[in-house]
């Protein structure tokens, strides 16, 4: 519908404008706000209206700086639940006329998902006079579609209404709902405001969101605000709109903090020798030592021809032509030899050796960094380090470094030689000299400074490419490209307004260096004509003297040049190098504690006292937890969205270091171990699931451990052989696929679905099965269809029975089953029971999300039995 396939066949056809929720949510780097807006004009009340309805506002209450808090890229800041809901909120607040909504509600709580459902799509919800197609795996809001379709390997297999379809016996999409649904009916579904009852009313964060119907019927219905804010308001211009963009950024003092590092002034020595170290010393004094020799025998080689036509001017003839031609060519044959040496020294021995050894230290300490890092620093600067930066250390310091020891010894060797001929010129070459000195220091004060903000602006252009690559699809489906367009443009210009003063500099040191160099041939001519006058020199020295002359004004052009351009070109290294020292992670190994080889051999999980932040200038995100887990316990984790549950996660692998407490594993303190050591024992599928360019086999098992028939075992319990063998035939066509585990992957799965690459992740724990006694399972099915949830937690339940599993879950029914479970609000534990004990207590936090959720059946009062009936 959105017109990014090709159309083999037959028609689609959308009228007005369209608005789209893409299943992986595309957050930009910026605010709240921001992405809520989405360059549209803001509009006070419908932005508050749309905040509760997608039940943001104790989100934003809990934010350092509420909807001006900026979320990182690709919203890396917050949880997968918040970024479902913020994406939802742009697509509210776009009023648009079609909302593509690619299962939304998969990321977010049961509460959550009831919540969006009433305010938002459902009959009573802003959205009520829209068009909404929603794709879901959701069973439980198909009640409130006006028209059901259940598609099937790429086929409509069933359509009709909700009505209809309760009707018919042999309908699958009522098998599917008697099955996994509760109707909506039993629900806490609105009529015209949503009231809490029972222990709700002590679900505080709850009542904060709730949205008065009434209101927006009499104030804001969707429809009425459209065609009011079109009538009047006033569009910007989308070239304005980015300058704004770019004007605010400057203004805004946080966005001036998280601009990139930025040193100025002189390059320090320390940075020449770092250089000089990575391209190994032994390389830079050969480099250097057959540089001079080239030039000493290309002198040689001169002196010897002056002195050769000097004898034949005198006698008329030369009787040794072939000594003085053997011994010219040997010269030629040394400068040539030692030209070759030195270039081979300086591009294999020292520029390349030096430029791998910046990269592999700069990729180890990127890769080592901790998530901090990635959390505050955008993609497109790395980018720009890994390329711009990288580039000019491979192929540009070397060139210039050349040039300028050449032109410099050439320079030198060349003052001699006409010191030489004509002592006066001496006199002449010190006030020169100084002038040279004087531009040079001039310029390269400039230049520097004008290369170094070169660097740092073409940052947000690689940035900006990337973002907008990934979210091209909404990007298009909002028709936001000229928007993005002129913000590429806005980001470009600025990146020209350091770069284009960079040539209109260098054409201002060109003509000094071409004035002063006249003057250097002027004096040379003028001296060597009044010596050889006086007959103290032979034509044969004059002229060469004039030839040097006649050549300096170009070697001092390019010493001045490239002296300014090693400078400024330098400053890759130092990029470089700042990356190259960059905090790191624990040691993977620490020798003098590694735990036990069968470690962990129990399972058993201990928190104590644990607080933890994402960063030190925020606020706590876990704090002063107490769990103690035991040997193969099931443990479900629950809580609103924001509530700490995968920090949970991030501290068990110390993705997150403590604050204050520690994590204990079968007695060994997680802190106390390396990080290789933890996590090569741990095992997880996480909520964002990473694929990677390759093949089925490389992705599963990268390092080779395991056989053929192990993989394809995991693949079956993962319920991933079908595909992986139809995945096989299709590629048949385009390459030869003998073994179906090698089928391509594409760059980041993206010929696999959301919920496949999910079960990839659990075939790899799978094969894992017999080094991991610990499995955490982060929102592990939320993005597959129901029957296939099911059948996979009886695979869980079967393959990891005896295991410790600990499970964050949107969806209740996956671990209504577990031995206890941990309710997280605002970072802390709230209740920690069994599912029965807490489903006694009406009051609690877990017995009130399992009736906002349709948990609860108010006609059983039997608590087991609700337990058991879900």
């Amino acid at each position: 519908m959105l017109g990014d396939l090709y159309k083999l066949d037959g028609e689609v056809t959308l009228h007005g404008k369209v608005a789209y929720v893409s299943q992986v949510p595309w957050i930009i780097n910026g605010t709240v706000k921001d992405n809520i807006l989405f360059g549209h004009k803001y509009d006070a009340h419908f932005y508050d209206i749309v905040l509760k309805a997608c039940a943001l506002t104790v989100d934003l209450s809990i934010l350092p700086k509420g909807d001006k808090t900026e979320v990182g890229e690709k919203g890396i800041s917050l949880s997968g639940g918040q970024k479902a809901r913020l994406s939802l909120a742009r697509a509210v607040y776009a009023r648009a006329d079609v909302y593509l909504l690619d299962d939304p509600l998969s990321a977010v709580d049961e509460h959550v998902s009831t919540h969006l459902t009433d305010h938002v799509l459902g009959p009573n919800g802003l959205l009520k006079s829209k068009c909404r197609i929603l794709a879901t795996n959701n069973i439980k809001v198909l009640s409130i579609a006006d028209s059901l379709n259940l598609v099937s390997d790429g086929r409509l297999v069933e359509q009709g209404t909700y009505d209809d379809i309760m009707k018919q016996d042999n309908s699958k999409i009522r098998q599917l709902i008697e099955s996994f649904g509760k109707k909506r009916e039993n629900s806490p579904t609105p009529s015209k405001q949503i009231e809490l009852k029972d222990g709700d009313n002590d679900n505080e964060s709850e009542v904060k969101d709730v949205v008065n119907l009434e209101d927006l019927d009499s104030e804001c219905d969707l429809e009425e605000v459209v065609s009011l804010r079109r009538a009047s308001e006033v569009s910007l211009d989308e070239e304005e709109r980015a300058g704004e963009n770019e004007q605010e950024e400057e203004e805004d003092a946080d966005a001036k903090a998280r601009k990139e590092h930025l040193e100025q002034g002189k390059v320090k020595w320390e940075i020449y020798l770092e250089y000089a170290k990575a391209c190994g010393p032994i390389n830079v004094v050969i480099f250097l030592g057959f540089a001079i020799g080239s030039y000493l025998i290309n002198v040689a080689s001169t002196f010897w021809l002056q002195h050769w036509s000097d004898i034949n001017s005198k006698y008329g003839y030369n009787p040794n032509v072939g000594k003085y031609l053997g011994i010219y060519f040997l010269l030629g044959i040394g400068y040539s030899s030692s030209s070759l040496i030195q270039n081979v020294y300086l591009w294999i021995f020292c520029s390349i050796h030096g430029s791998k050894k910046i990269h592999q230290d700069m990729a180890d300490s990127v890769l080592r960094a901790p998530m901090t890092f990635f959390e505050t620093t955008p993609i497109g600067r790395i980018l720009n380090r890994f390329s711009n930066d990288i580039y000019k250390v491979d192929e540009i310091i070397g060139r210039v470094f050349n040039m300028f020891f050449s032109n410099s010894i050439k320079v030198f060797l060349t003052i001699v030689v006409i010191s030489f001929s004509t002592w006066q010129f001496v006199f002449l070459i010190f006030p020169l000299a100084f002038l040279y000195f004087y531009y040079q220091q001039y310029y390269l004060r400039t230049s520097r400074e004008l290369k170094r903000l070169d660097s740092v602006s073409r940052s947000p252009i690689f940035a900006n490419f990337q973002e907008s690559l990934i979210g091209v699809a909404t990007i298009r489906a909002y028709g936001k490209e000229e928007r993005f367009k002129h913000l590429n443009q806005a980001r470009v210009d600025k990146n020209m307004r350091a770069y284009n003063p960079t040539i209109n500099s260098n054409r201002w040191l060109a003509v000094r260096l071409e004035f002063l160099g006249s003057i250097i041939i002027l004096g040379a001519a003028g001296l060597s004509i009044l010596t050889l006058k006086s007959g103290h020199l032979s034509a044969g020295i004059v002229g060469l003297s004039v030839s040097y002359a006649l050549q300096i004004t170009q070697s001092l052009n390019w010493i001045i040049r490239m002296s300014v351009e090693v400078e400024t070109n330098i400053v890759s290294v130092e990029r470089c190098l700042e990356y190259s020292t960059l905090t790191s992670e624990a040691p993977d190994i620490i020798p003098d504690h590694r735990p036990p080889q069968d470690w962990p051999s129990n399972g058993e999980i201990k928190f104590n006292d644990y607080s933890t932040k994402y960063r030190p200038e925020l606020d706590l995100v876990l704090r002063n937890i107490n769990l103690d887990i035991k040997p193969q316990e099931k443990i479900g984790i629950v809580g609103r969205t924001g509530a700490g549950k995968s920090s949970i996660t991030l501290a068990l692998f110390r993705i997150i270091e403590a604050f204050d407490g520690n994590i204990s594993i079968d007695g060994v303190g997680t802190n106390e171990i390396g990080l290789y050591d933890l996590r090569h024992r741990l095992s997880i599928i996480p909520q964002d699931s990473q694929v990677f360019q390759g093949t089925i086999r490389s992705n599963l098992d990268p390092i080779d451990e395991f056989t053929d028939d192990q993989i394809w075992r995991a693949l079956e319990l993962a319920h991933l052989k079908e595909h992986v063998i139809k995945m096989s035939e299709e590629s048949k066509d385009k390459e030869d696929v003998s073994n179906p585990l090698l089928a391509t992957v594409s760059e980041g799965g993206s010929n696999l679905s959301i919920g496949q690459r999910q079960l990839m992740c659990l075939g790899r724990v799978l094969l894992k099965l017999n080094y991991s006694k610990i499995l955490v399972l982060d929102e592990a099915t939320a993005a597959v269809d129901v029957e296939t949830d099911k059948i996979l937690q009886q695979t869980i339940r079967s393959e990891f029975k005896d295991k410790t599993i600990i499970t964050i879950a949107h969806r209740l029914n996956t671990i209504l089953d577990s031995d206890r479970i941990l309710v997280l609000e605002k970072g802390e534990i709230a209740e920690f029971d069994t599912p029965s004990n807490l489903l006694k207590n009406k009051k609690s936090l877990f017995y009130s999300l399992c009736k906002q959720g349709g948990f609860i059946d108010e006609d059983v009062t039997d608590v087991e039995s609700n337990v058991e009936t879900q």
